[in-house]
């Protein structure tokens, strides 16, 4: 049995038999990319229970772990794509919080959650609920409405731009990428923080 990368790498059933290599076998996930070797219906008869739980345990861990990356980049896609998205709504905000210096990170986390709620429903294709906000949370709220139209193709926005309507379904991933930034620069830098932050790209 040869080792290679980390992996099991099975050169020939007899000489694993002859070896006694079934007695120290060493069982590893690849790191070359590699799925991982599976054992010949001979020498899985002679290894030792454990060391064939091993394998399989490893080669169980490579498909999660191809399947989470596979995931991961899909969800990723909408953010890479639609950064001028981001900005648009984020400059929406920065305007009302521009009119209304004692504005905090809590009115639009509140807008946010609107947003999403509201187009998640319309991305299922299901009548939105009424949106309850009053004061500064619905005005951030209609702000930020007004852009996200704008971006869906389905009213006139800021600038003359004949850009591309988004899916809907992208439209809900970035407000809630928004949603995750404003908790961590609320947690970072306090009651304002993310309006501070995102005024420097966008005010």
């Amino acid at each position: 049995m040869r080792l290679s990368s980390g992996a099991a790498t099975l050169e020939d059933d007899e000489a694993v038999i002859e070896s006694g290599a079934q007695d120290r076998t060493v069982i590893a996930a690849p790191k070359d990319g590699r799925t991982p070797a599976k054992l010949s219906p001979t020498v899985a008869s002679l290894l030792p229970g454990a060391a064939k739980n091993k394998l399989a345990i490893a080669g169980a861990a490579y498909k999660l772990a191809t399947a989470s990356r596979t995931n991961e980049t899909k969800a990723m896609t909408p953010i890479e794509d639609y950064q001028d998205v981001l900005q648009n709504i984020e400059q929406a905000v920065v305007q009302v919080w521009q009119q209304n210096p004692a504005m905090t990170n809590y009115v639009v986390m509140a807008a946010y959650d609107a947003a999403i709620n509201y187009y998640r429903a319309a991305a299922s294709q299901q009548e939105p609920k009424p949106v309850t906000l009053k004061g500064l949370d619905a005005k951030v709220f209609e702000a930020v409405k007004e852009m996200c139209e704008w971006r869906l193709g389905r009213a006139p926005g800021p600038e003359e731009d004949d850009l591309a309507p988004i899916p809907l379904e992208d439209l809900v991933a970035c407000l809630r990428k928004l949603r995750k930034s404003v908790d961590f620069w609320t947690k970072q830098g306090g009651r304002q923080a993310y309006m501070q932050y995102i005024e420097k790209y966008v005010g």
